[in-house]
């Protein structure tokens, strides 16, 4: 099972999250969205190739960059991801499904 975290953030304590996987940071903090997202959205393509069901997306980072690494990897898994969603008054990450067929 692979964590595939969007960009790391500083200061964030992600030690929660290894127990659904191991970490793979997609994009480094300083990568945004500009005129053209296509660069992007091949790096993202190229890394997540191997994403599957096991997998999940830690949602940190821009928000845009967020929305398209969910749909690359929707994309690449037959319409199916998983995010790590953080509970702050449990202070702990938990899963949620979505499958978009």
């Amino acid at each position: 099972m692979t964590v595939y975290v969007v960009q790391e953030k500083p200061g964030v304590d992600m030690t929660d999250a290894l127990r659904f996987g191991d970490f793979q940071e997609l994009l480094p903090r300083k990568d945004q969205l500009v005129i053209s997202s296509k660069p992007v959205i091949h790096a993202l393509r190229k890394k997540l190739k191997d994403f599957s069901d096991e997998d999940y997306i830690l949602c940190l980072g821009d928000p845009s960059i967020i929305a398209v690494v969910a749909a690359v990897a929707s994309d690449l898994n037959r319409g199916r991801f998983k995010l790590l969603k953080w509970d702050r008054r449990l202070e702990k990450y938990y899963p949620v499904e979505v499958n978009i067929n």
